[in-house]
């Protein structure tokens, strides 16, 4: 299991990075590159495993592409990655 702090940074990056995606990056931007935005993305899990971080990263990468379609499902598996909340006091 993930810190869930690593999994909450992780998900905001998602987000951010969805807000900033438009279809024509490419264009305006040449030196764009989605690989390197899922990196951003994946820093914070850098203990998954590489199958785990092979399926995330297609997974994120759809995901800042097309938000409402993948958003859910990007939550879902990212949650689960999710330690425990500690309900010591």
């Amino acid at each position: 299991m993930i810190d869930r702090d690593h999994v909450d940074a992780a998900l905001q990056r998602v987000s951010l990075l969805a807000f900033l995606y438009y279809p024509e990056v490419h264009v305006d931007e040449p030196d764009y590159s989605l690989s390197d935005d899922v990196d951003f993305c994946m820093e914070p899990l850098a203990e998954l495993t590489g199958d785990e971080r092979n399926s995330l990263r297609d997974l994120l990468g759809r995901a800042i592409i097309d938000p409402s379609e993948y958003r859910e499902e990007v939550f879902i598996a990212l949650t689960e990655l999710a330690a425990p909340a500690s309900t010591e006091q």
